[in-house]
């Protein structure tokens, strides 16, 4: 008989102890055993109950060699003869090659189904990543969402603020208008005027703008004119102010000469008073009563040309105001 055991420790190994036991001695059925060279032991019929590929029949088999029973009525023994070394072993061989399938294919089922938890595992422990992963981005998106709602509340709040100080400034900007259009109205004209005499009609935009050029080249030949008049304006007094330099230069020469004539007649004076000769005394009296008359006169004719200039100015200003109001 032989058994086979596997400890615990080799199970994931997938070491296999195989131990076979002694041979045990053979005992002859007590009521006959089974004819021809194909019996095996009592052994061997227990070796075979477990694997279905071994004969197992433990029915008794007829011996057809003689044809017939004896005819004393006799039952007959059957012969039986105790397996040789060579069928023991075939069998034993043929028992571990079926156990070794057999461990083979759990072992292959094992380790086919150590892959399929290793699979389940890593698939397990990325579905716990993501899960994990999902959780802290819900978590930041709740945060952010949380820092956008409260940004959101904060700017609301200024903007309800800054919205009342604009209503205050706008009621007290109304305020002070209505006050100062209580002290200073403003009288009811139209900002859109016809043209007068035209039942109604406006202006156009081409209109307006042919009327504004006009305007313009008006300006522009006014100004080209009053530019001409000041510009004889100006040569004609600038003559009349060249002669009058002339007369202001003769004037002062004639200053100089009546200075040193009068310091002569303090010196006549001094000299009278020291008992000079009355002769000369009287021709010096003389000179300069003539230098003195020759001096008013020159004196008048410069007033008079002084006056001619001032009223040619005045008339020039007049010219010039009449022409810029027409």
């Amino acid at each position: 008989m032989m058994w086979f055991m596997v400890d615990n420790a080799g199970a994931k190994s997938g070491g296999l102890l195989l131990c076979i036991s002694p041979a045990v001695p053979y005992r002859a059925p007590k009521r006959g055993a089974f004819e021809g060279g194909d019996g095996c032991s009592r052994a061997e019929t227990y070796l075979g109950q477990g694997r279905p590929g071994f004969e197992n029949s433990n029915e008794r088999q007829m011996d057809h060699t003689n044809g017939s029973l004896l005819n004393s009525g006799v039952e007959k023994r059957l012969r039986t003869e105790p397996p040789d070394f060579e069928m023991c072993r075939e069998y034993a061989v043929s028992w571990i090659q079926n156990m070794g399938r057999a461990y083979a294919a759990k072992e292959q089922s094992w380790a086919a189904s150590e892959m399929n938890q290793q699979m389940l595992l890593n698939e397990l422990q990325q579905r716990e990543n993501v899960i994990e992963h999902l959780q802290k981005v819900r978590v930041e998106e709740q945060h952010k969402m949380q820092q956008d709602i409260y940004r959101l509340e904060r700017e609301l709040h200024m903007m309800e603020r800054l919205l009342e100080g604009y209503r205050m400034a706008l009621k007290e900007s109304n305020r002070a208008f209505a006050d100062y259009r209580a002290k200073c109205p403003q009288l009811d004209k139209t900002i859109y005027r016809d043209v007068p005499g035209s039942g109604g009609l406006v202006l156009s935009v081409t209109e307006l703008e042919r009327q504004r050029l006009k305007r313009e080249e008006e300006e522009r030949r006014n100004v080209l004119i009053i530019k001409e008049r000041i510009q004889v304006f100006e040569a004609m007094w600038s003559q009349r102010f060249k002669v009058h330099v002339e007369g202001a230069d003769a004037l002062a020469s004639r200053l100089l000469k009546v200075g040193d004539e009068m310091k002569y007649m303090k010196d006549l004076t001094v000299k009278r008073k020291l008992g000079r000769e009355k002769p000369e005394e009287s021709a010096d009296q003389e000179a300069a009563q003539e230098s003195a008359a020759q001096d008013s006169a020159g004196q008048d004719s410069a007033d008079q040309e002084a006056a001619q200039g001032c009223a040619d100015l005045e008339m020039a200003e007049v010219l010039v105001q009449a022409e810029t109001e027409g």
